[in-house]
Parts: structure tokens; C-alpha cells; sequence
């Protein structure tokens, strides 16, 4: 009677892998002054903007005006946080779908592979309703869940308090 379950946490790890992804990228790609934006400054990138000190944000401030595609991948990696926003499954695909069109042109490969492993999520996910956190109200911590009474596709989004999910 196990359940898979894709957290919040979990989901923004594989993003912030993605991001990385791009800073190196974009490390290899560049040369000279250009390449000192970006050396040294990985914890500044993936961290939280509210996490940084005020030295963080303005180092921050100055590696994003220097690289484009930096600048374009942290915003939109910021921007994914407003899935857990929603309150329905419609408006958490809906989100879903704009955030993924967004990647139309960014050549940002890193991200359309994110965007495809949580595609595939969806695919062979389902909703179980009878998941929800330990701590919670029901339906409070929404997530992608499988269990063996239920299979195919469902999106969801909300609250995490950052407690596991139990069937």
C-alpha cells in the first residue's frame, strides 16, 4: 500500500538542477570577462532571493543584468513557485501550460527536459484523495500521488507543509 509522492520540495530540486544546468552551460559557452559573472556564483543563484544577504541581492542583481538566459531562467524558475498557488486542478494545468510556453524560445534545454519529466508525471500519476499530510486539514497538501486503487494522469497544486503525504 505504498503511495508515490511528488513533493513541492522534490519538484523545485529537479528545477534548481535545471537552473544549474544553465549556469553551467552558459560558464562553457562564454569566454573571458563575461565568464566572471557567473564563477563563484552558484550558492547565489539557486538560493531564494529572501535568503540572501544584501550583498547576496546585489550580487545577484549584477550576475542576472550580465547574462540574459541566466536572467530568463531564474525568472522563470521564481515563477514555477506560483503553482502550489492554486486551489484546483484547472488552474494549476492552466498555470502549467503558460509556464510551459513560455520555454518556447528560450533555448533552455535543461528546462524543457523539467517540463517533460513533469509531463510524464501527469501521465502515469493520479490523484489519490485519500493522501493528504499527517498535520493538515484533508486537501490542504496537494500533490502528484499513486496508489494501488488508482492510476493515469492528474496535476494538482496547494500548500505543502513540508510533512510526508500518507494513503
Amino acid at each position: 500500500n505504498a503511495a508515490i509522492v511528488f513533493d513541492k520540495f522534490h519538484i523545485l530540486r529537479h528545477l534548481s538542477n535545471a537552473l544549474d544546468q544553465v549556469r553551467r552551460d552558459e560558464y562553457r559557452r562564454l569566454q573571458g570577462k563575461d565568464r566572471s559573472w557567473i564563477k563563484g556564483q552558484r550558492y547565489t543563484l539557486l538560493s531564494a532571493q529572501e535568503n540572501l544577504t544584501l550583498e547576496g541581492r546585489q550580487a545577484l542583481r549584477k550576475l542576472l543584468a550580465a547574462n540574459r538566459r541566466l536572467n530568463t531562467a531564474y525568472l522563470l524558475k521564481e515563477s514555477f513557485g506560483q503553482l502550489w498557488s492554486y486551489r484546483t486542478e484547472h488552474g494549476a494545468r492552466a498555470f502549467f501550460e503558460r509556464w510551459k510556453q513560455s520555454l518556447r524560445w528560450q533555448r533552455l534545454e535543461p528546462y524543457r527536459k523539467f517540463a517533460e519529466m513533469i509531463e510524464r508525471c501527469q501521465r502515469r500519476l493520479k490523484t489519490d484523495p485519500g493522501c493528504r499530510s499527517k498535520t493538515d486539514p484533508p486537501g490542504h497538501a496537494i500533490e502528484w500521488v499513486t496508489s494501488p486503487q488508482s492510476g493515469g494522469l492528474s496535476l494538482l497544486a496547494g500548500h505543502l507543509s513540508g510533512t510526508h503525504l500518507v494513503a
